[in-house]
């Protein structure tokens, strides 16, 4: 083996390419031993001086100790690099994994224990750098059970099973108001493949009597006492066979996982926002359990990170807000963020044959939990008077009563609106003039702006289970003909102007309403 000394000097900045070459001599030294006889770590201590010797078969250390710089012994910042060296060679060879073993414990570095870098404000300390991320929430997401959203990360946790492994997932989030009162829990989070075959992965979900729990294979625990619209946190860690969770925003001690062995891998992704499994542990190919509320931060590490980086994403995930968590997010009179905004006024002009899919399926899943709040500015062209041409529509079939909403243009000088099987005229056309659309759906029953004042809440006609409407919402075109078929190219395009069209996940309330027309 050929390895150049370095000579460090105190405050010395280290690059890649050094740390790199001790990286590489390490690896070196670990395939000599083996090739040598398999030799095995000896004694790791201090001395006045480095030195090594090889004694029955067995390596042993000395690492120096000086007094440089007004202090004594290796920095904890250098502790740091070594370590971070031979836990890099640990993974690539077993006797590796011992002499790492030894200084963690020479140095009393072990697991668990916080170690005050002696620079902690220089960007030279590793402690004070976070790992990147294996997933990152991109932005807040609110979750609306009756639309079966969820977000899939792709991310195969437990695909590989041992005890090597380390996993930090920390979220911050909210549970709608009444969430928790039932005994059906709404999930955050789930990578289980089967409680019945044990291979449970990690959950996160509401549990009955006001609490929010995890689960770790067979492990579980309480990780909040939930508050409505309340910003919560957990963060949950793996080391190993051992596991740990927050409780109401602290650690508590590392448990080991029940259940938790090699062949217990789990095939499944990680979901936000809903269960692989229903309530029976029966996979359902639509996932099950939807969540219900807002995810402000979610985050996954391959590593358990330390204490201290947990808490700074933690406060992160607040958004550094010291507002009292359980302060309402949004005022009553303010507007919610909408699931769909018209980013332009547009122009359509029917011969171009132009449309907007929001993308949006409103009734691809009908229950008694749905909301929802439509809402549009627009003119008419003149030309349009006495003609019929969609504004918007998510219309299914017309035989089959399948009918969505649509708002479009009528053969007698007005605007006319259905709801299913409902219709009705709701404003008169005027040359020039701005007219609206609002239309809001609670439950079963929904109401709409017509001439001027919103309508009573009506039961929706036809409107059940078995009739959802697996369109979504487009504005400036109808998905059917006059005839009532589908057409692949649309049709009864819109002739006029829309500046403004927002979709939202929630049925506003009257000062919301209020509030929106006024701004547009």
């Amino acid at each position: 083996m050929n390895y150049q000394k370095h000579n460090f000097r105190s405050g010395q900045r280290l690059y890649a390419s050094q740390l790199n070459g001790m990286d590489d001599a390490i690896l070196e030294l670990a395939e000599e031993m083996k090739n040598a006889g398999g030799l095995s770590i000896g004694t790791v201590t201090t001395g006045a001086q480095a030195a090594a010797s090889i004694q029955d078969g067995k390596l042993n250390l000395v690492f120096p100790v000086t007094n440089m710089g007004g202090g004594s012994g290796i920095s904890d910042a250098a502790k740091r690099y070594i370590l971070a060296l031979f836990e890099n060679a640990a993974y690539k060879n077993g006797t590796m994994q011992a002499t790492y073993n030894a200084l963690k414990a020479e140095w009393g570095m072990g697991s668990g224990t916080t170690v005050t870098p002696s620079q902690p404000g220089t960007p030279d300390t590793p402690s004070d750098t976070l790992p990147t991320p294996l997933y990152k929430l991109a932005a807040q997401k609110t979750f609306v059970q009756s639309k079966k959203e969820f977000i899939d990360t792709g991310l195969k946790l437990f695909e590989t099973v041992n005890d090597a492994m380390e996993l930090t997932l920390l979220a911050t989030f909210s549970v709608a108001a009444g969430t928790y009162t039932g005994s059906s829990p709404a999930v955050l989070f789930d990578c289980f493949n089967g409680g019945g075959n044990d291979q449970r992965g990690v959950m996160g979900c509401t549990w009955d009597k006001g609490n929010f729990g995890v689960n770790v294979y067979h492990s579980s625990s309480v990780s909040n006492t939930l508050v409505d619209n309340t910003k919560l946190q957990l963060a949950i860690q793996i080391k190993g066979g051992t596991y740990r969770t927050t409780q109401n925003g602290t650690f508590g001690a590392w448990n080991s996982i029940s259940n938790y062995g090699t062949g217990k891998t789990v095939s499944k992704s990680l979901l936000i926002g809903a269960s692989w499994t229903d309530a029976n542990d029966v996979e359902v190919a639509g996932k099950s359990r939807f969540f219900v509320g807002t995810v402000y931060d979610f985050q996954v590490y391959n590593k358990a990170l330390t204490d201290a980086q947990v808490k700074t994403l933690l406060a992160e995930g607040l958004g550094g807000s010291t507002v009292t968590p359980s302060q309402p997010e949004t005022p009553s009179n303010g507007l919610p963020t909408p699931r769909y905004k018209l980013a332009a006024p547009k122009t359509f002009v029917p011969a171009n044959k132009e449309f907007i899919d929001t993308g949006i399926k409103p009734f691809a899943a009908i229950d008694t939990g749905m909301n929802l709040t439509v809402y549009a500015t627009f003119t008419v062209a003149d030309s349009a008077v006495n003609t019929v041409t969609v504004l918007l529509d998510c219309f299914s079939d017309l035989t089959n009563d399948q009918r969505g909403i649509m708002a479009a243009t009528w053969t007698n000088g007005t605007v006319g609106m259905n709801m299913f099987t409902y219709g009705s005229h709701f404003v008169k056309i005027e040359s020039g003039k701005k007219l609206k659309f609002l239309l809001q759906i609670k439950g079963t029953q929904f109401r709409f702006l017509s001439y001027g004042s919103m309508t009573e809440w009506k039961n929706i006609p036809n409107y059940a289970a078995n009739k959802t409407v697996d369109r979504s919402l487009i504005l400036g075109a109808s998905w059917t003909a006059a005839s009532g078929e589908t057409t692949d190219g649309k049709a009864r395009f819109f002739n006029g102007a829309v500046y403004d069209f927002q979709v939202f996940d929630t049925a506003l309330t009257d000062a919301q309403i209020t509030t929106l027309m006024e701004a547009n």
